[in-house]
């Protein structure tokens, strides 16, 4: 995506250790603060690079964590949005008319995971056991549109 990007990430107990700010439990504040203050670092050294100002990104970080209770809460299964969220990662760039094939979008880890690609950013192994796809769901899935009711939890 060109002004924005996706992770889905397993923190380690740290990054997901939950804090109350406003009287709410938010969780993942560390691993938020820690992607913040990288992307930070990223855009100096963009705008240094082209002699410019000013942010890259359109917003800031905000990190979800996929098993919170709120999830539960609104009915749905842990493991349905998980592949929920998987989904809406990998189709976004088809959504958005950037590319008209998902294997030739170069900044998705689709490729890897649909085997066309090895590259080691992802342990697709763990991804693939957390979700509960093995290698036929996925090549059946990754097409699929992401539940509509569930994307409005996702961002």
């Amino acid at each position: 995506m060109p002004n924005h990007f996706h992770f889905m990430l397993q923190p380690n107990e740290e990054g997901c250790k939950p804090i109350v700010l406003k009287e709410k439990i938010t969780h993942l504040q560390n691993l938020s603060k820690a992607m913040g203050k990288t992307l930070s670092s990223y855009t100096q050294a963009i705008n240094v690079q082209n002699n410019t100002t000013g942010n890259l990104f359109q917003k800031k970080t905000k990190a979800k964590c996929l098993t919170d209770e709120t999830i539960i809460q609104s009915g749905y299964a842990v493991n349905d949005y998980l592949v929920n969220c998987f989904l809406y990662i990998h189709i976004n760039p088809l959504k958005a008319n950037l590319t008209d094939e998902l294997k030739k979008w170069p900044y998705s880890s689709w490729p890897d995971y649909y085997g066309l690609r090895n590259d080691n950013l992802c342990n697709q192994a763990k991804a693939k056991q957390k979700i509960g796809l093995n290698e036929i769901d996925f090549k059946n899935t990754t097409y699929l549109q992401p539940d509509k009711k569930i994307i409005p939890l996702l961002l």
